[in-house]
């Protein structure tokens, strides 16, 4: 799920959750995975963001159930887009499986 934090907001703070955030915010990214639900936040400031095992990637797993090249956040202005790239593990987005692609939303 992405969200955005204001620009100088402490990490420990939640994120806002409005739908149109005010100049300033920065999105992120917020991983959940593992037996425990561990979770990491990334913020998303690229235009691309690649997710998978590979060590190249800007967001890397160690799980043997992520592809190498897993999946990627696109930006796309304002927007972020969750694009599906692995061809026999899935991508799941809030418990939810993904085909292609979604629109990232708080």
């Amino acid at each position: 799920m992405a969200k955005r934090r204001r620009r100088g907001q402490n990490p420990e703070d939640p994120p806002d959750s409005e739908s149109q955030p005010p100049s300033g915010f920065i999105p992120i990214l917020v991983l959940v995975s593992g037996e425990d639900d561990d979770e990491r936040t990334f913020v998303l400031e690229a235009e691309q963001t690649r997710i998978g095992r590979s060590p190249d990637s800007d967001i890397p797993i160690s799980d043997r159930s992520v592809s190498r090249f897993h999946a990627e956040v696109l930006r796309q202005g304002d927007d972020f887009r969750l694009v599906h790239k692995s061809t026999v593990n899935p991508t799941l987005l809030n418990g939810l499986s993904l085909d292609d692609s979604t629109l990232l939303v708080d």
